[in-house]
C-alpha cells in the first residue's frame, strides 16, 4: 500500500522527477569523485597562519612557529632541486598550483613528498583580493613563475631583483603599468576642471585598479584641488586635506 501525503511532501521539500526516478530504479552512482582538490596557501613573507591548539602550552607553541607552509614548503623543495625520477621532473620546472600532481603534502613533517603513481589531483590557491596588494601580486606572481627559492627569487625577473611585487607583475607583462591612467589625466586636465577631475580620478581608482593610486594621486592633485583653495581662500596643502577628506582617495 502506497501512502502519499501531499502535506508532508510539501514540508519537506521533497519531489523526484522522472528522471531521478529513473536513475534511482537503475540503481544508478549518485555521485563520484574525480579529482582531489589540494588547497595551497598565499601568503607574504613571514606572514603565514600559525595554526595551535587553544590552550597550547611552550613546546606546542614552538612547534607550531617551525612547521613550514606549503608555499614555504616549495620553495625549499625548489631550492634542493632534486630530479623526480618517477615524474621525470625537476622542482623548479613545476608550477605551485601543479605541485600536487607530482607530491604529496606531509602535515606532520610540513613537507612535500614525491608521488610514487600519477593520481588525479590538482592544486588550487586561495583567492585573494586586489584591497591585499602584496598577497595578491604574489598570487600573479606564482602563476607564471617556476625557477624561485625564496620570495626574493619570486620577485626576480630576467635576472633583475625588483624591490616589489608589483614590479615584477608589470616586468612579466602580468599587469599594466599606470601610464594609461596618467595619459588619461593628463587629457582631461587640458579641459575639465574642480569636481570633474575628482569625479575621474575617483572613476579611475574604483572601477579601473590602477597599480599604485597614491602616486596617480600625488601627480595630479594640484590640479585636483586648485578649485577648492580658489574657492575656500586656502593653501593647496590644506585643499589637498580637504580633497582627502571627501574620500576620494583611500
Amino acid at each position: 500500500m502506497i501512502v502519499y501525503d501531499e502535506i508532508i511532501q510539501y514540508v519537506e521539500a521533497r519531489y523526484m522527477g522522472p528522471i531521478e526516478a529513473y536513475w534511482r530504479f537503475n540503481e544508478y552512482p549518485l555521485q563520484e569523485r574525480s579529482h582531489a582538490v589540494v588547497q595551497l596557501p598565499v601568503h607574504d613573507e613571514y606572514k603565514q597562519d600559525i595554526i595551535a591548539p587553544l590552550n597550547a602550552d611552550t613546546d606546542q607553541l614552538k612547534k607550531a612557529l617551525t612547521k613550514d607552509s606549503k608555499l614555504i614548503a616549495a620553495m625549499k623543495l625548489k631550492q634542493d632541486n632534486k630530479y623526480h625520477d618517477h615524474m621525470k621532473v625537476y622542482p623548479r620546472d613545476i608550477l605551485y598550483i601543479d605541485l600536487p600532481r607530482y607530491y604529496t603534502w606531509d602535515n606532520t613533517r610540513s613537507k612535500w613528498n614525491e608521488r610514487k603513481r600519477e593520481a588525479n589531483t590538482i592544486g588550487r590557491m586561495y583567492g585573494v583580493s586586489p584591497m591585499r596588494q602584496n598577497e595578491y601580486y604574489i598570487r600573479l606572481l606564482l602563476t607564471r613563475q617556476t625557477n624561485y627559492s625564496s620570495f626574493e627569487g619570486l620577485r626576480t625577473v630576467d635576472n633583475t631583483i625588483y624591490p616589489l611585487y608589483r614590479e615584477a607583475c608589470i616586468a612579466l607583462g602580468l599587469i599594466k603599468n599606470d601610464d594609461e591612467w596618467k595619459a588619461c589625466l593628463n587629457e582631461a586636465c587640458l579641459y575639465k576642471f574642480g569636481p570633474a577631475l575628482r569625479s575621474l580620478f575617483a572613476i579611475i581608482v574604483v572601477i579601473c585598479l590602477p597599480s599604485s593610486p597614491i602616486d596617480l594621486w600625488n601627480e595630479f592633485r594640484e590640479r585636483i584641488s586648485e578649485d577648492i583653495a580658489h574657492r575656500r581662500g586656502c593653501d593647496l596643502e590644506r585643499a589637498y586635506n580637504i580633497a582627502s577628506d571627501l574620500r576620494l582617495i583611500d
